[in-house]
């Protein structure tokens, strides 16, 4: 689908069952001039088989069935599967065959030779050979001979030998939970030097979960972390650590609502899984909100629901969002506005932590005071990212700001 024009300052789009890209990305009503251009560059078109992860827009559809690009995969993977290669093992085989042919071939002919003398005889007379003689009966018993010698030599067991020893290659591999339709699929793994993968949804299941919670503590200089348990969007896999259920300080609490309002994903059970419709980074979030609980001066009753994420539904009535700002590459962060009870406006910001961290002066203590942020702080922050850098984690970090009225 062709994109006519934007009704939201931004849109995103997951396409990542097409592309193999792991983030959203955004999309614009601006023309490609390039018709050679690749599906990544094509940012004015919309893909069947796509999800939009936030924002909206007006799409012109342009193509449909196996005329879209999925469809043009659909029909590359049904034509290359009925032109299927010959394994390494066939070929070997194959190879093997004709040399063992012509081996044989020329085995029986000289055997066949060696013994022409016992059915064609001749005498010489002044030098040259005169009077020959020829047995057919002979001829054709050693001609018989040459025959045996061949089949003799023949493998005829080989192939047994060989679906045998497949056989037990894939009962191996069922015993590691790798199930093979196909016999020669084991030869040819075997032969396999380096495999070239798509990793998200393919290695990766393509969900995020957080894995570490860093928080302000008493002093500027101070920092405290949580290790979190689970790996899927079900908020009761797993806990966190050195956690008391409730016990939310002022600055725990100013998490937890950013991570709950400030977020566009949701979360819903499908059978026995939980499934989310948005970025799984935001997903990810809202498990950590449930994981936090609420205040414990919250009257329980407050949250009684069927509700999967209930705790960031209690959030979102603590600050309705009246407005929101979309993630841009640019900004690296997406911001949201909303309204206390006691009526003031505030801005709500998740992002990388380089460029908030740039435009931040202040940060909040475990107390919910807010202090200027010094160099010292801003050191120490930047550790903790680098210690989570390393561990290949994706780090974001939270950003509030009262917004004054005139």
């Amino acid at each position: 689908m062709r994109v006519l024009y934007l009704v939201s300052s931004t849109f995103r789009v997951e396409q990542g069952s097409l592309t193999g890209e792991s983030e959203a990305v955004n999309k614009t009503s601006h023309k490609v001039c390039s018709e050679d251009t690749d599906i990544q560059g094509k940012e004015c078109m919309v893909f069947a088989g796509t999800t939009v992860v936030n924002g909206s827009c007006v799409c012109l559809v342009t193509q449909i069935g196996m005329n879209t690009e999925i469809g043009k995969i659909h029909s590359q993977i049904h034509e290359a599967s009925q032109n299927e290669e010959d394994t390494p093992l066939k070929k070997k085989l194959n190879e093997f065959g004709e040399v063992l042919t012509a081996l044989i071939g020329v085995i029986c002919a000289l055997v066949w030779l060696i013994n022409v003398k016992y059915f064609l005889t001749w005498e010489y007379v002044d030098g040259w050979p005169r009077n020959f003689k020829f047995s057919f009966e002979k001829c054709t018993y050693y001609f018989e001979i040459a025959v045996a010698l061949a089949v003799a030599a023949i493998p005829e067991g080989l192939p047994a030998v060989i679906t045998t020893c497949l056989a037990l290659g894939t009962r191996k591999m069922a015993a590691k939970n790798a199930l093979v339709r196909k016999l020669p699929s084991v030869e040819t793994l075997g032969c396999t030097t380096v495999i070239c993968s798509d990793k998200t949804g393919t290695l990766t299941t393509n969900q995020m979960s957080v894995a570490k919670l860093v928080a302000i503590g008493r002093w500027t200089d101070s920092l405290r972390s949580f290790k979190v348990d689970g790996t899927t969007y079900d908020p009761n896999d797993g806990k966190i650590h050195d956690w008391t259920a409730g016990r939310l300080d002022e600055n725990l609490q100013m998490i937890a609502m950013i991570s709950a309002v400030c977020n566009d994903s949701s979360i819903t059970r499908s059978g026995h899984h939980y499934v989310s419709t948005g970025g799984p980074t935001e997903a990810a979030l809202k498990v950590l909100v449930e994981k936090m609980g609420i205040p414990a001066v919250v009257d329980a009753s407050a949250t009684v629901s069927t509700d999967i994420l209930r705790c960031c539904e209690w959030w979102k009535g603590v600050a309705p969002r009246i407005a929101t700002l979309e993630f841009d590459r640019t900004r690296k962060s997406m911001g949201v506005i909303v309204r206390s009870k006691a009526g003031s406006n505030t801005l709500l910001v998740k992002g990388a932590v380089e460029n908030l961290l740039e435009r931040s002066r202040f940060i909040q203590l475990l107390d919910g005071s807010v202090v200027r942020l010094d160099e010292h702080s801003k050191r120490l922050i930047l550790e903790a990212l680098h210690e989570m850098s390393l561990m290949h984690c994706v780090v974001l970090v939270l950003h509030t700001r009262t917004i004054l009225q005139n």
